[in-house]
């Protein structure tokens, strides 16, 4: 059995590698990230733009489309990444 993870960084996005410095920004190149509220993920990481009902629309059709291309590769399960400050977890 296989399985792919689904998910979006919300508020924690942007960020090292685990093994080079976590929760960090990067320290080059950083993107505008986007979360529930405009809360960061920690004192030094950047704060998000709080998401409007056309980016949570926009968001939620990304997730579906998802979930579809990991069906069409023949995926047998799939987990949405709910915790550790991505988005879903930020609700």
């Amino acid at each position: 059995k296989i399985c792919c993870q689904i998910g979006h960084s919300g508020r924690k996005g942007s960020t090292q590698l685990g093994w080079e410095e976590m929760d960090a920004p990067l320290k080059a190149g950083n993107w505008e990230i986007i979360s529930a509220s405009p809360i960061p993920w920690s004192e030094n990481n950047a704060v998000p733009k709080e998401a409007t009902r056309a980016d949570m629309d926009q968001i939620r059709d990304e997730f579906v489309e998802a979930a579809r291309m990991a069906d069409r590769a023949n995926f047998d399960m799939i987990e949405l990444h709910a915790a550790h400050g991505y988005l879903i977890s930020s609700f």
